[in-house]
């Protein structure tokens, strides 16, 4: 079987999708197949179309080959087409003074953030913070830590 071959087996609709999930979720559940193998192949499949996606010669290979149907919107293999024009901006070639001051800001702002949260993050007790600005204190109560376990995977080269 060709590898296009294998890609057309996998779901074409909603439908299908909610099928096709439903019946792995069971019987891996169940005991039919190997969660740790599912889940580095479910981690596999997701690399894949992100890389296949985002190649510039799959999206030009599809671009051309909607055009053929002389259409900017057609139905065809259980899915809706559109030919569009997407745009961004690069604001950051523009040369706007306030633009820059402002993004300036927002950097140094998130830089304080991340060492307040490390500073909040190694307090175990309510401890006093005192602004330097104003002399105001606050009590400032430790954190709630909230956490999962969960299974991480990497693929191998």
């Amino acid at each position: 079987m060709t590898v296009t071959g294998v890609v057309t087996q996998f779901p074409s609709t909603k439908s299908e999708q909610d099928d096709f999930v439903e019946r792995l979720i069971n019987e891996v559940t169940c005991g039919y197949g190997d969660p740790l193998r599912i889940e580095v192949q479910m981690a596999n499949i997701e690399q894949v179309v992100k890389k296949y996606r985002s190649d510039p010669r799959i999206k030009e290979c599809v671009l051309r080959e909607a055009e053929k149907y002389g259409q900017k919107s057609f139905d065809e293999h259980h899915a809706t087409f559109q030919i569009k024009e997407t745009s961004s901006y690069n604001y950051d070639e523009a040369g706007h003074p306030r633009y820059n001051l402002v993004c300036g800001e927002i950097k140094r702002l998130n830089e304080e953030r991340k060492e307040l949260e490390s500073i909040m993050r190694a307090q175990r007790n309510t401890w006093v913070y005192v602004d330097t600005e104003t002399g105001e204190a606050s009590d400032v109560c430790p954190l709630c830590r909230e956490s999962s376990t969960i299974v991480s995977v990497t693929i191998k080269k």
